[in-house]
């Protein structure tokens, strides 16, 4: 074998080896090679070059590979792409560009847009005495507004952890912890959700934990 050839062979090997510690992408390289005399190599190494989309794929099958953040990292060093950079962020009081002392990782990730607006999910009910017997939550036709799972994420992660506890908690199914919002409000036209402590939780959670001990299973919930 022409040994420039061999050193190419072993780098993409080698690459992947240490991407895909399993095997499944090193084997799947291994038998592409050996399907390919020195000229057609030659004109697959000039596709990479020449044509910006041509790129040596990594095939992830469900199951059977598993990508690991910290083998991607050894890679990158074996490859000596640098992952961490200091960030230059403009000053708005010293009205300047600064660098931060520290480098973070710059990676390319997938952002989720939510699907639902919080408009969408509003309305005006005529009441809230309509409620679902297993959670004590309000339905419809007295439901006025809903929380995804998405949008629980998005209040949580921007630290508005009090938001969340009155919309999951005192709104989702706590009717002791409602009736003394409600109380509040009626009383003085405000309501604190500090007060609200020591209230017995929601309903939803304590018919989880029934449905689990009639199946005879033990948790902590």
């Amino acid at each position: 074998m022409n040994p420039k050839r061999k050193a190419v062979q072993d780098y993409v090997l080698k690459t992947l080896k240490l991407q895909e510690p399993g095997g499944y992408n090193h084997k799947r390289y291994e038998e592409f090679f050996d399907s390919l005399d020195d000229k057609a190599f030659d004109n697959w190494m000039r596709i990479l070059k020449d044509n910006p989309h041509a790129k040596i794929t990594l095939m992830v099958p469900p199951f059977t590979v598993v990508i690991d953040p910290k083998d991607s990292f050894v890679t990158a060093n074996f490859l000596g792409l640098e992952l961490m950079e200091r960030l230059r962020l403009w000053d708005p009081v010293g009205k300047r560009y600064c660098l931060t002392p520290e480098k973070y990782y710059i990676l390319s990730l997938p952002i989720r847009r939510l699907k639902q607006y919080g408009l969408d999910g509003l309305s005006v009910p005529d009441s809230d005495r309509r409620l679902n017997p297993l959670t004590d939550q309000v339905v419809k036709p007295d439901k006025g507004s809903a929380i995804s799972f998405p949008q629980a994420q998005m209040i949580a992660e921007k630290g508005l952890t009090t938001t969340l506890h009155e919309l999951m908690t005192v709104r989702g199914g706590d009717l002791e912890a409602y009736s003394k919002m409600k109380a509040q409000i009626e009383e003085t036209g405000e309501a604190s959700i500090d007060v609200m402590e020591g209230t017995s939780g929601v309903k939803s959670v304590r018919t989880l934990r029934s449905f689990l001990n009639a199946m005879h299973l033990e948790s902590n919930i």
